[in-house]
C-alpha cells in the first residue's frame, strides 16, 4: 500500500519499520521515540524521496516505455526514435565481435585438448576435474543465462494511477494487454496486465519482433561470451541449433514429496 506517514513526513516511506533499524531496539518507529534529534542524525544520512503528499507518491512513476519517471540515467530511453538508433548501433557492434576467439562451433575450448568426436555432448575427467565435452571433442565450460525469454507483464489494473501513459484500446500496442490470475507475491494476485517488454520490441522491430528478438538474442549470447541457453528459456532458441541449451524436465504424478514451506 501507500505510506501513511510516520511523523517524519509523509514521503519518507518508513511506515511500519521498527526503530531497531536505526539503533533503538524493539520500540515502534515513531510512537515511543522520545528523543528524535538522535534519530534525525541517522535519518539525515538517508536519501529520502521528494516531499510529496502520500497520495501523489506513486502517481505516474512509470512512463510509456515502462521506465521510472522520477530520475534520469545514462541509457534511459526518451523517444521512440532512439529505438532505431540503438538497434543499428547494436547490429554494428555484434557484427564486429560475433564470438570470442578460440571457441569451436559449440562454444568449447578449440585451442585445448582434443578428444574423440562423439557427435553429442559427453563428460570426461582430466587431472581430477570433470569437464563437459562438445560433440567435436573439445572441453566445454558451460556459461549460460536462465530464463532467456520474452515477456515482462505487470499488473496495470487496479493500479492504473502508477502509469503515466498506457495504450488506448484501439492502439496497435493494445495487443500486449493481458490478464493474470496466478501472481505469487505482492499486494495484487490478479488483474489486467501490460507487457512493456514486448511492446518495446514491437516499437523497435515491427510486427516481426519475435523472430528479430530470437536472432538478436542468439547473436548477443555468442558475442558476450555465453555458450549455453539455460533453463526456463524460449524453446525456439534451442531449436535454432546455434547455441547449446539445457532441456527442462517436469516431475509429476503421485509420488513422495518433501515439504518446502
Amino acid at each position: 500500500g501507500l505510506p501513511t506517514g510516520t511523523g517524519l513526513g509523509n514521503s519518507t516511506g518508513f511506515d511500519g519499520l521498527n526503530a531497531r533499524n536505526f539503533g533503538v531496539p524493539d520500540k515502534p518507529f515513531a510512537a515511543d521515540i522520545a528523543d528524535r534529534s538522535a534519530l534525525g542524525l541517522r535519518l539525515s544520512r538517508l536519501r529520502l524521496l521528494p516531499t510529496l503528499p502520500a497520495g501523489d507518491l506513486y502517481t505516474g512513476i512509470v512512463d510509456r516505455f515502462g521506465q521510472y519517471t522520477r530520475a534520469d540515467w545514462p541509457g534511459k530511453l526518451h523517444s521512440e526514435a532512439e529505438f532505431t538508433t540503438r538497434r543499428d548501433a547494436e547490429a554494428t557492434a555484434l557484427a564486429a565481435a560475433p564470438a570470442l576467439p578460440g571457441r569451436d562451433a559449440w562454444g568449447g575450448w578449440a585451442d585445448g585438448p582434443t578428444l574423440p568426436h562423439t557427435g553429442y555432448f559427453t563428460t570426461t575427467k582430466r587431472d581430477g576435474r570433470w569437464w563437459l565435452v562438445t560433440p567435436s571433442g573439445h572441453l566445454f565450460l558451460s556459461w549460460g543465462t536462465d530464463a532467456t525469454r520474452m515477456g515482462g507483464e505487470t499488473i496495470v489494473e487496479p493500479r492504473a494511477a502508477l502509469f503515466a501513459e498506457l495504450p488506448a484500446p484501439t492502439d496497435p500496442l493494445a495487443r500486449f494487454y493481458g490478464r493474470t490470475d496466478h501472481v505469487l507475491y505482492g499486494p495484487f494476485k490478479s488483474g489486467k496486465t501490460f507487457d512493456f517488454y514486448r511492446a518495446n520490441l514491437f516499437r523497435k522491430n515491427g510486427p516481426d519482433y519475435e523472430a528479430v528478438w530470437r536472432k538478436t538474442t542468439l547473436a548477443r549470447l555468442k558475442s558476450w561470451g555465453f555458450n549455453t541457453v539455460g533453463n526456463w528459456s524460449d524453446e525456439a532458441l534451442g531449436e535454432a541449433h546455434e547455441v547449446p541449451y539445457v532441456g527442462t524436465l517436469g516431475v509429476g504424478g503421485d509420488h513422495a514429496r518433501l515439504a518446502s514451506g
